[in-house]
């Protein structure tokens, strides 16, 4: 059996968090990703990426050491072979390989049995994969891919409808209306937040892939998406925090509107939250915020507009919530107009020049008024 590393499981769902303008920060710094410090997911660690390494080497060794076993011998089994990694049960490892060889001297047998019936055996544990499980799970690499090997068998959901099945580097969702899709570890701990497919995300309708091109190194330099019923969650380039968030709803709808990732905003870096009054929401991203309200709608701010509005309070303070977008006023200022008041300021000066969005430099010390603009600032 293997032993990932048991701990409490999470405390309790976040979709209902309320956060404080001044714990934003803060609040941002929980959906921070470490691979090499993995979280506990549903009471189970995942495994760091030198543990991968190591599960994938054993399984390349014991592959080119000759064929399975189909029946135990001792000194002749894989195991004995390349030996095992920590944690694995060296008679789980056997037993599996004399699965694998009786499985694999009846190909005919195999071929005759419905897809949906069809199981199959994997070294290193005693758990089988079968139907559509199986064939997503091979499709993506089997036990070479992220997910590794299963560690628990195929499960029924509560709903009674869907199945699941856990690997070591994830998991994968069956149901008759979503499909079949894989949900790697880092998404599941965002999803784990708010109660799995019984809460406001639902089944997941796509597997995770990347923002812009096809491929592993596309979604590490562009990001990465994986959709659900009722809403998504992204994973930041690897370059640039790696975090992964979830976003749904009017918030959704308006940074699509404005582009999502390939938007002055940037990413999703923390989870839609509660404001402190209770009556809003917000998202956080890479480059700026989105707050919805119910009467003045989803609206972001950025740069200056942000530091002000921030430094005064958010949206319990002396401007209270976004009306509407930055207008542009001339070349390089913009006004926001607020609840009780309006913020002018520059909007992002650089980024006329070099086609970026610096509203992360918040050295800047502005006031409601515009502040005189240095030339020389550009030559720096």
């Amino acid at each position: 059996m293997l032993a990932m590393g048991l701990a409490p499981p999470f405390a309790s769902a976040q979709s209902e968090r309320v956060v404080a303008v001044e714990d934003r920060d803060a609040y941002v710094e929980e959906f921070e990703y470490d691979p090499n410090d993995p979280p506990v997911i549903d009471g189970v660690k995942g495994l760091t990426e030198a543990e991968v390494a190591e599960y994938k080497e054993k399984i390349r060794q014991a592959e080119a050491s000759g064929p399975p076993q189909d029946e135990v011998v001792p000194g002749h089994m894989w195991s004995d072979k390349v030996g095992i990694p920590e944690g694995v049960d060296k008679a789980d490892a056997d037993q599996a390989e004399v699965a694998i060889a009786k499985e694999q001297a009846q190909p005919q047998a195999r071929s005759l049995r419905a897809a949906a019936t069809q199981c199959k055996t994997f070294w290193l544990t005693p758990h089988r994969v079968c139907g559509s499980i199986l064939n997503r799970y091979e499709a993506l690499g089997g036990m070479t891919s992220w997910l590794l090997l299963p560690i628990e068998g195929q499960k029924t959901n509560p709903d009674g409808k869907g199945t699941r099945q856990r690997f070591a580097g994830g998991f994968i969702y069956s149901h008759p209306t979503t499909g079949t899709h894989a949900v790697a570890n880092h998404t599941a701990n965002v999803w784990q937040r708010h109660s799995w497919e019984a809460g406001w995300l639902g089944y997941p309708t796509s597997g995770e892939v990347p923002v812009r091109g096809s491929n592993a190194i596309d979604g590490e330099i562009n990001g990465w998406l994986q959709k659900f019923e009722g809403g998504r969650i992204y994973r930041s380039p690897v370059l640039e925090g790696y975090q992964v968030a979830s976003i749904n709803g009017l918030i959704l709808e308006r940074w699509l509107k404005m582009g999502g990732p390939n938007s002055k905003l940037g990413f999703p870096i923390a989870d839609e939250a509660k404001t402190a009054d209770g009556v809003g929401r917000f998202s956080v991203f890479q480059r700026g915020v989105i707050y919805w309200h119910p009467q003045s709608g989803a609206w972001e701010i950025t740069g200056i507009h942000l530091l002000e509005w921030t430094a005064k309070g958010g949206e319990t303070g002396e401007y209270g919530y976004p009306q509407g977008p930055i207008v542009n006023d001339g070349l390089l200022t913009g006004t926001q107009q607020f609840e009780h008041g309006r913020v002018e300021g520059y909007v992002e000066p650089l980024a006329y020049v070099l086609g970026d969005d610096v509203s992360h430099i918040a050295e800047w010390v502005f006031d409601t008024e515009p502040l005189p603009f240095d030339e020389n600032f550009l030559e720096d």
